[in-house]
């Protein structure tokens, strides 16, 4: 953002501060983001998601908001649209500060009367070779709960060349897709989870929007390699599948009956999101009981326990004693792999049933199996949202139970299969 937008936004943050009641927002924790949503739906009519409110409060310098979403904050603040509250603004400043006529009045016109033609001339000279470049998002977020999803981003544009507008759907950035504006801008999301798709003019990123593709309830992804070595989903299973006697889990007749090879390109994985949940990212403890079936001979079994954070995921991966140079651990900024990091203190018999925590303090997390110290590690860069869970197998396995809860022990979220 410019400098004068910047400021502009300050100004309109400071309003919606005194008006939300909520104190220094310098200490503002999620629930408090979370209160200044609400008021802001209520007073607007307009839902905004906590990664915008975040990068607005914290990292408003890197980040242009989208018209609505600026819409929706002025409109809090008790004015007409952002532009009213632009207008308003300007207006107020010149009130406060009028026009103070100099002496010198005479050599300073003669000075901005040369400066002017200069412009002009540079303009002249310099405007055959700029064009006014326009291109974002029409809608500032999406909220889908069908997966998978194709979604159509409906995209505004000015002045540029359809051949060098591009998507990238997600976090990776050398996954950039050329659009064909004609045919409009499709793309279909396979698995849950939170993304920010950005629009691309050339090597310029012009814009950004939202994506939050939740589950209902829990589900479940069976996954192999074909003969070209490449993972297919074989099958997405809904909750009433897969929410076993005790347990959430395929058994291994549902393999058999739908053709999937039980070797060791299987791959199961356990997916829920919902919306970002109401905890302190950084402060937390997550808790779960699963093991793998014993029914797969594998060279190395292995399962991975995910948080969905952002757009990315946090998790340490668990494998047998014999391969934990297969480990690996990521949190935030953090990534550690076994074959570089000495992580057999992940180690264990996955076959069994075991219990695993994962307890962060301030960006300290500690990993506890039943209950004793496993491994402990600490990143820098915020976790801003936690969404919801991804559970993998390296063939199959189960899941007895979870939870979520924060350091003073209120429970966020918690599931026990058992009870069902």
């Amino acid at each position: 953002m410019k400098a004068k937008e910047i400021e502009l936004l300050n100004k309109l943050k400071a309003k919606i501060e005194d008006i939300a009641g909520l104190g220094d927002s310098s200490e503002w924790k999620q629930r408090d983001f979370l209160n200044l949503i609400d008021q802001i739906h209520q007073a607007s009519g307009i839902l905004l998601s906590l990664s915008t409110i975040r990068r607005i409060w914290i990292k408003y310098h890197s980040y242009t908001p989208h018209t609505s979403t600026l819409d929706a904050l002025a409109i809090f603040a008790g004015y007409k649209n952002y532009h009213d509250f632009r207008i308003s603004t300007e207006t107020e400043e010149k009130e406060v500060h009028p026009p103070i006529k100099s002496v010198k009045w005479q050599w300073r016109k003669t000075v901005f009367f040369s400066l002017a033609v200069l412009v002009i001339l540079i303009v002249i000279i310099v405007s055959p070779l700029l064009k006014t470049v326009e291109l974002s998002f029409s809608d500032s977020s999406r909220i889908i709960d069908s997966i998978p999803a194709t979604i159509y981003f409906p995209v505004k544009s000015k002045g540029i060349k359809s051949e060098e507008i591009y998507f990238q759907p997600n976090s990776r950035t050398d996954m950039k897709l050329p659009v064909d504006m004609l045919k409009g801008l499709n793309y279909r999301y396979i698995f849950p989870g939170f993304y920010q798709p950005v629009l691309w003019y050339g090597n310029r990123a012009c814009d950004t929007t939202e994506v939050l593709l939740r589950t209902s309830g829990w589900n479940s992804y069976i996954i192999s390699y074909d003969q070209d070595d490449k993972p297919a989903i074989r099958k997405i299973l809904a909750e009433e599948m897969i929410r076993q006697n005790g347990y959430l889990g395929v058994d291994e007749s549902f393999y058999r009956k739908n053709k999937i090879k039980i070797d060791g390109s299987l791959f199961t994985q356990y997916y829920f999101v919902s919306n970002a949940f109401n905890i302190d990212a950084n402060n937390f403890i997550f808790e779960i009981r699963l093991k793998s079936d014993s029914i797969f001979n594998y060279p190395y079994p292995q399962f991975h326990i995910g948080l969905l954070i952002d757009e990315d995921v946090a998790y340490a991966g668990f494998g047998g004693e014999d391969f934990a140079r297969d480990n690996d651990l990521r949190f935030g900024d953090t990534y550690l792999k076994g074959n570089t990091t000495d992580l057999s203190q992940l180690a264990c018999n996955v076959y069994n049933w075991q219990n695993i925590t994962f307890s962060n303090n301030n960006k300290e997390v500690t990993i506890l199996k039943d209950t004793l110290e496993i491994y402990k590690l600490t990143y820098t860069t915020d976790i801003n949202t936690l969404y919801g869970f991804n559970i993998s197998f390296l063939g199959s396995g189960r899941i007895e139970s979870l939870s979520l809860k924060s350091r003073d022990d209120e429970i966020i979220y918690k599931e026990t299969f058992s009870e069902h």
